[in-house]
C-alpha cells in the first residue's frame, strides 16, 4: 500500500526534525505519535531548532517557577490518611 502523502508529509518532518505535526481533529496525542515513529524505526536526524531558543537562564528560572508552583500546591493537599479520612474510604 503507498503511504497516503498526509503521512508522509508528518513521517518527513519527524525524521528531518523529530517534530510532530499537530493537527485539529487528530486522534493521537503527540507523546503517541513519537512512540509509533520510533517504534516503526523512524529516528530523527536533526533537532528542532526551536530548542535553540530559550537560553540557560530562563529555563533554570522556568524550572525553579515550576518548582516553586508545584510545592504550593502539594502544600495545600492533605497528606495520604488524611484525604482516605476525608474521603470515606477508610470506612468502607
Amino acid at each position: 500500500m503507498a503511504v497516503p502523502d498526509t503521512l508522509a508529509e508528518k513521517l518527513a518532518l519527524f525524521r528531518k526534525r523529530g517534530r510532530v505535526m499537530t493537527y485539529r481533529e487528530g486522534v493521537f496525542l503527540e507523546p503517541s505519535w513519537i512512540a509509533v515513529y520510533l517504534g516503526q524505526g523512524v529516528v530523527p536526524e536533526g533537532y528542532d531548532q526551536r530548542a535553540d531558543r530559550p537560553s540557560d537562564a530562563a529555563l533554570a528560572q522556568a524550572l525553579a517557577q515550576l518548582r516553586t508552583e508545584t510545592r504550593d500546591a502539594v502544600m495545600t493537599m492533605p497528606d495520604h490518611a488524611a484525604y482516605i479520612a476525608q474521603s470515606g474510604a477508610a470506612s468502607a
